[in-house]
């Protein structure tokens, strides 16, 4: 019986189109048009997601875009790995 959970056969490749979340120019500019002066700074610390998007709802979703980007390369890579290793294995044992 076949999962619901498997990936696709032929994902689609995951592209860079929106802005980084680790750019800090990025992240800068996010900050400084959605929040009033002072409010926020290098030196000011957030402790949960939450108050991030409390304080600037633009700098959490470019976080968010950039941590979902890094989740679906990584997955990509583990998939095209375990494809080469089932190919080798193939060869191999073929």
């Amino acid at each position: 019986m076949a999962s619901s959970l498997m990936p696709p056969t032929n994902p689609e490749p995951v592209s860079n189109q929106g802005p980084s979340a680790s750019d800090p120019t990025t992240a800068a500019a996010a900050v400084s048009s959605n929040t009033p002066s002072g409010t926020i700074s290098s030196s000011s610390k957030i402790s949960t997601l939450a108050d991030l998007r409390a304080i600037s709802l633009k700098l959490y979703r470019e976080f968010m875009l950039g941590a979902a980007q890094f989740i679906c390369q990584k997955m990509q890579n583990d998939q095209n790995r375990l494809k080469e290793m089932m190919r080798k294995d193939r060869q191999d044992n073929g």
